[in-house]
């Protein structure tokens, strides 16, 4: 549970409600979300203000809050905005339409200003797009099956941006309010990524069979990205610390079911 002075430092109130879903990390008090971020926190205030920024009518964002110290993460906790609405994962149609709305308003932020940070979804991403090593603590075994599939995609060398890397867990819809972000997962990647993370995850672990690619805009221009989402989440559980072969060889065997489709 939340310490009360995490809640005192935020000047927020209310009853406190475990939210479902993510990482088991997020609640409910009053109109806000207090989460603990188990990314890495140098750059949350450039991410903040990113968040802060974007003002479209056609979609939501929950914004975060600083608190009373004028900081927006204290002893690793993040508040946001509550915003009404409810999960529907099945909905890759409109989800995939805010992914397009959001990564044109994300495309103008300064890439630079997200520098390499320490966690599993940043070393993926950086791996594949921006010449960093993997670190020391992913086992041979793992390395040598990343590096094995690395070796069979073609280079990428186009532009790269901020995207949200888990859109399509992260939105939720209302009936009569527009779609909404309510977690942010930016990396550097190129733009298209975003998109074919969503349907690849649709695949790997939801109901949805090829036929989502349809809903693509162009699918052979999405190709090389769905192999790099597939790259991206195995490269991810890979670099997460202490993965057990049974954890990371799940993971494998969902998304290659994608890859096979390519």
């Amino acid at each position: 549970m939340i310490d009360k002075s995490i809640l005192d430092a935020f000047a927020i109130q209310g009853e406190i409600t475990r939210l479902s879903g993510g990482q088991q990390n997020s609640y409910r008090v009053g109109n806000y979300v207090v989460k603990f971020n188990d990314g890495d926190n140098r750059k949350y205030d450039y991410i903040a203000n990113i968040l802060l920024s974007i003002n479209n009518p056609q979609y939501r964002i929950a914004k975060p809050v600083k608190s009373i110290y004028g900081e927006y993460v204290r002893e690793g906790y993040i508040v946001l905005n509550y915003e009404e609405g409810e999960h529907d994962v099945d909905n890759i149609a409109e989800t995939l339409q805010l992914s397009k709305l959001l990564r044109q308003d994300l495309q103008n932020f300064d890439i630079e200003q997200l520098e390499q940070v320490d966690n599993q979804w940043s070393y993926a991403m950086d791996i594949l797009f921006r010449q960093r090593g993997f670190p020391e603590y992913v086992t041979e075994k793992h390395k040598l099956i990343c590096t094995n599939l690395l070796r069979k995609m073609e280079n990428y060398s186009g532009e790269l941006q901020i995207i949200h890397a888990d859109l399509g867990g992260n939105v939720i819809f209302h009936n009569s309010l527009p779609p909404c972000v309510i977690d942010f997962s930016p990396n550097v990647a190129p733009p298209k990524l975003q998109e074919a993370i969503i349907v690849s995850d649709a695949i790997a672990w939801g109901s949805k069979t090829e036929e989502i690619f349809n809903l693509l805009d162009d699918f052979e221009s999405y190709r090389l990205f769905l192999k790099y989402a597939v790259l991206f989440r195995i490269i991810t559980m890979a670099c997460k610390k202490g993965v057990s072969n049974h954890e990371f060889d799940g993971e494998y065997n969902h998304y290659m079911k994608v890859w096979s489709l390519l």
